[in-house]
C-alpha cells in the first residue's frame, strides 16, 4: 500500500487503484501537473485501496475494473457504502458500455476507457469530482425509449407527470438543462423547476443519483 497525503487546499484529491504500475504511474504524472488536482494515495488492489481511501478520504477514486481478487466494481460498492461523499471513476480496457450499467449500480459516478486520451480521462475525473455522470462513448439515442410516460402503479416513475417522465428520460440519456430546454422548446427555468420536482418525488439530489436510480430500476436507455 502506498499512500501520500499532500493536503493542498482547493485541489481535487485523487486516489488511484490499479495493479498496472506503469499505467498508474503515468496517470499520476499527468494528474500531478494539473493545477486543479493532486494524487493523495495509490494502491494496487481493492484491499489496499479501501484502506487508503478510508485513511485519506479523497474526493475521487480512480480504479481499474479488473483488480486482482476483488474487482473494481466491488471496491466501488465498498467505498460508496462507507464514504458516500467520495466519487468513484471506473477505468477499463474493455468497451465502457460493457460495464456501464453495473458500474452505476455499484455506485460509480462514471466509467472511462484506458484507451481514451489523457484529456478525456482528466475530464472524467473533473466530472466525477462535481458528481456529474460520465460514460465514455455512450451514444444518445435520437428518440427517447418507451419509458417517457409511466402507465403502471408498479412503475418506479409512475409518480411523475408526463412532462416530468419525458425530462427524466432525457436527463438519463445525458442531456444538459440547456439541451433539454432547446429540445423541448421550453425555458431553462422551466426545466430546472421540473428537475427539482423529479428529484423531490424520487428522493434523489443530483444527476448522478438520478442515473443510479434509473440503473437500479432497469430504466437506463439502450446504448
Amino acid at each position: 500500500m502506498d499512500s501520500t497525503l499532500h493536503g493542498k487546499s482547493g485541489k481535487t484529491r485523487v486516489v488511484l487503484v490499479d495493479d498496472h504500475h506503469l499505467f498508474r504511474g503515468g496517470l499520476r504524472a499527468i494528474i500531478e501537473i494539473q493545477a486543479d488536482m493532486e494524487v493523495v494515495g495509490e494502491a494496487a488492489d481493492a484491499a489496499s485501496g479501501i484502506a487508503v481511501v478510508l485513511e485519506v478520504r479523497p474526493d475521487v477514486v480512480v480504479c481499474d475494473v479488473s483488480l486482482p481478487i476483488v474487482s473494481g466494481l466491488e471496491l466501488s460498492r465498498d467505498i460508496t457504502a462507507q464514504l458516500p461523499d467520495v466519487r468513484v471513476l471506473i477505468l477499463t480496457m474493455h468497451p465502457p458500455e460493457d460495464f456501464a450499467d453495473e458500474a452505476l449500480r455499484a455506485g460509480a459516478t462514471g466509467i472511462s476507457s484506458k484507451g481514451e486520451s489523457a484529456e478525456a480521462i482528466l475530464d472524467a475525473i473533473r466530472k466525477a469530482s462535481r458528481n456529474e455522470l460520465y460514460i465514455a462513448d455512450r451514444q444518445l439515442p435520437s428518440v427517447p425509449p418507451a419509458i417517457t410516460h409511466a402507465v403502471s402503479t408498479d412503475d418506479p416513475v409512475a409518480i411523475l407527470s408526463r412532462r416530468e417522465s419525458e425530462i427524466f428520460t432525457l436527463v438519463v440519456m445525458g442531456l444538459s438543462n440547456e439541451s433539454l430546454a432547446k429540445r423541448l422548446s421550453i425555458s431553462i427555468k422551466t426545466v430546472e423547476t421540473h428537475r427539482a420536482s423529479i428529484n423531490r418525488k424520487l428522493g434523489v439530489h443530483s444527476t448522478a443519483e438520478l442515473v443510479r436510480f434509473a440503473a437500479r430500476n432497469g430504466l437506463l436507455p439502450p446504448a
